[in-house]
């Protein structure tokens, strides 16, 4: 089907559009979720849990650690709700990604007017409800970020996801914002909460529009066909980086996209070998077998590992630092540390050079070189001062951990894998997320509001993360020899 350029000049500006409204409510609502920080500041000063201290704390102003304890599970219950990603990685492939962003836009509604009631009525308990809502969003947000990368072909496709998952660290920084209109202002954080309902009403409105109308790139090109694309865009012109296309070429493979599900759980090929004892390509085995694959495996123990460390550094920030006398000192490195989350997309340039010049098992050493560095500074200084080197190096981390990862993801599977394969990691994210838990009520509770150990314990996680790095390493230089002699015997047979 031969696509007019009238048609071809109106889905280019649905898709810039898409990207534009993306990136709007990436910054504002989904990687929002992440900068629980300031969040916390404003349910203290909305008094919420205050109930938990005794009538002496209480007259006296004081934040128990029981109240500290539960607005710290605040978040971290909400993060559990990352086990329903699956479903929405199957939404995603089975209805399409745009029935993802309307889930998401509801969402991020229901999360936003459950908070704006529970701050004026001081509906504790209803906090649970509304920022589970609120990651509710933000797991779809994630998901949607290498699905809007999909609707370009290219090096570009990349940059989009470099810079959405850019843009959701970026985020981070809107609850500080909120948190300064209220210190500014003197307003509580019920109206507050209503003014950024307000807006995300209209970002969201205009959100799931462009999802209803954008067209993929590939799908443009191909017209009303369903067939599948050959072979999925080069990421970047680089040998080093491996190539990944998507499904069988169709002149050693007759069928479509759905190929691969109807090849047997038990042939050769889902074992990651041929009938004719040659490695099958990750990308060529079955659906479920791809999940399954000890490459796979060992991206998810990489990307649960660095997650789960993640989260629990920025929902603990805010209490690590009041230890070391950041109260004292009127939150101020708390601002500073949730200022330079958006020094991520500083970032961006050095994520490039990375995977051009070293390939994405380099860009994958380089989170483990972050996560090493700011580790060792969180476990290693009680200095202020020398936190923010690593509040720097944390944030050059989630740039790196998150942009080289979805990155990598579908050059390693194939497209209608991705889906499910981006909910499962979110669903195992969710599940380790109970760990949290218990290490932040032993810090605080039991060590008095000493974070070392928890911090400790992450640092040593990631070993295995370097060793994760390493087969990874090796499964990519076996697909990449693989694949050149494919393009070899294709050209010898032309």
């Amino acid at each position: 089907m031969v696509v007019s350029p009238s048609s071809e000049k109106i889905q280019a500006r649905r898709r810039l559009g898409l990207f534009v409204i993306s990136c709007l409510y990436t910054v504002f609502y989904i990687g929002a979720f992440f900068g629980y920080g300031p969040m916390q500041l404003l349910l203290e000063q909305n008094n919420a849990f205050s109930w938990k201290c005794s009538a002496e704390q209480q007259s006296a102003g004081e934040i128990c650690p029981a109240q500290t304890s539960a607005l710290i599970n605040v978040s971290f219950f909400a993060q559990i709700s990352q086990i329903v990603s699956p479903l929405l990685g199957q939404m995603a492939d089975q209805f399409g990604a745009h029935t993802v962003a309307y889930l998401m836009a509801a969402s991020s509604i229901v999360f936003l007017t459950l908070l704006t009631l529970a701050a004026h009525y001081h509906w504790d308990r209803a906090l649970y409800v509304a920022f589970g809502f609120g990651a509710l969003s933000t797991w779809c947000g994630g998901l949607l970020s290498v699905q809007t990368g999909l609707f370009f072909t290219g090096q570009t496709r990349s940059r989009v996801i470099f810079v959405l998952n850019s843009l959701f660290d970026a985020g981070s920084i809107t609850y500080l914002g909120l948190w300064g209109i209220a210190e500014v202002s003197g307003a509580s954080l019920a109206p507050i909460a209503g003014g950024y309902l307000g807006l995300a009403v209209i970002l969201f409105g205009a959100g799931t529009y462009f999802w209803s109308v954008a067209v993929p790139v590939s799908e443009e090109s191909k017209g009303a066909d369903n067939e599948p694309q050959k072979k999925t865009d080069e990421i970047y012109k680089d040998p080093n980086i491996p190539q990944h296309g998507g499904v069988p070429d169709d002149k050693s493979v007759e069928g479509s996209a759905s190929f691969v599900d109807q090849v047997s759980n038990d042939t050769d090929a889902d074992k990651g070998m041929g009938s004719d004892g040659e490695y099958v390509l990750v990308a060529d085995r079955s659906p479920r077998k791809q999940m399954t694959s000890p490459p796979f495996l060992a991206l998810s123990l990489f990307w649960t590992i660095h997650v789960t460390s993640n989260q629990f550094a920025l929902t603990t920030t805010r209490d690590f630092l009041a230890y070391l006398g950041d109260d004292e000192l009127g939150n101020r490195y708390l601002t500073i540390f949730t200022l330079l989350l958006p020094a991520s997309l500083c970032a961006l340039p050095f994520v490039d050079y990375m995977i051009i010049r070293f390939g994405f098992v380099g860009g994958f050493q380089g989170v483990n070189a972050l996560a090493l560095a700011y580790g060792i500074i969180r476990v290693s200084s009680t200095n202020l001062k020398v936190q923010v080197l690593g509040f720097i190096f944390f944030s050059f981390f989630r740039s790196f951990l998150f942009g080289v990862f979805f990155s990598f993801l579908p050059t390693l599977i194939s497209g209608n894998v991705v889906g499910k394969a981006t909910g499962a990691m979110f669903f195992i994210t969710g599940v380790t997320a109970f760990i949290n838990i218990p290490l932040t009520t032993l810090a605080i509770e039991t060590f008095g509001g000493d974070f070392f150990v928890p911090n400790l314990i992450y640092l040593c996680l990631v070993l295995p993360c370097i060793a994760a790095t390493v087969y990874i390493g090796r499964v990519v230089e076996t697909e990449k020899l693989e694949r050149l002699q494919q393009n070899t015997q294709k050209d010898s047979l032309r």
